[in-house]
């Protein structure tokens, strides 16, 4: 999954009359507070009398965003970078945006452009990798994911798609190394133990990757994606198996 959004950066757009710049620290200060419907109303009553202040553009895009309405939130970022296009964050926050509609080519090039305004800027890093990871540039996404491992070795989003991605091109043994240095890191992450375990199990190292697949009955993604199961017997403990009946059943369809 992308980092959320990074929100509050500022531009040398529009100046607002001094009579506007109180709202304008009003909608800020409601939209760090997660009062977005309030903070979008003078949003956009700021941009009815200043429709160049790229700050509120982009901020309002932000909130279209958190609120599913993707195209109206690429609009308005799209629009705040034409005032100020030399804004890194304005060109990140455009990326996760398509990336959210998954529209991944067009993230790609966003975050590119962040990462060439900001060389040091791990977040873009980080989604460039899993939108590379997402459209299968397999070599790509290990380069990249291994620069954000180079600006920061705790990235756990890094790890966990670098982990991904050498499962995907066989490297096994450095996706077990991924994983594990980020359960260190994340040693609550549920999801994350599930790769691990499946890392393991193509290792041959079964008595080590069924505790970590036992995760992911904990994993949010595991339990939108596989409903609880409609029958109550118990699941297999692997005692007294020669006296016992085993119901196999398709886990994941």
């Amino acid at each position: 999954m992308p980092n959320k959004s990074k929100k509050f950066a500022k531009s040398k757009s529009q100046p607002l009359p001094a009579q506007l710049q109180a709202p304008f620290q009003q909608a800020v200060a409601l939209h760090k507070q997660g009062d977005l419907q309030q903070a979008a109303q003078i949003y956009q009553q700021i941009l009815q009398a200043c429709p160049k202040h790229a700050d509120s553009l982009h901020l309002l895009g932000l909130i279209l965003k958190e609120a599913g309405e993707l195209e109206a939130a690429q609009e308005a970022i799209r629009s705040a970078i034409k005032l100020s296009p030399n804004i890194a964050t304005y060109h990140y926050n455009l990326g996760l945006a398509y990336q959210t509609a998954g529209n991944n080519e067009s993230a790609i090039a966003a975050y590119r452009k962040a990462i060439r305004l900001d060389p040091k800027d791990i977040k873009a890093y980080e989604n460039l990798g899993v939108a590379l990871c997402d459209i299968d540039e397999v070599d790509a996404a290990i380069r990249i994911s291994l620069e954000a491992l180079d600006l920061n070795e705790s990235s756990v989003v890094a790890l966990k798609n670098l982990g991904t991605l050498y499962l995907r091109n066989g490297n096994t043994s450095g996706a077990i190394s991924a994983f594990q240095k980020a359960g260190k890191l994340a040693p609550a992450d549920a999801g994350l133990h599930a790769k691990f375990g499946n890392a393991l199990l193509r290792a041959g190292r079964f008595d080590e990757a069924w505790p970590e697949l036992e995760w992911r009955f904990s994993s949010d993604d595991y339990v939108k994606y596989n409903p609880p199961r409609s029958f109550s017997l118990p699941r297999l403990d692997c005692e007294n198996l020669a006296t016992s009946r085993v119901l196999v059943t398709a886990e994941q369809g």
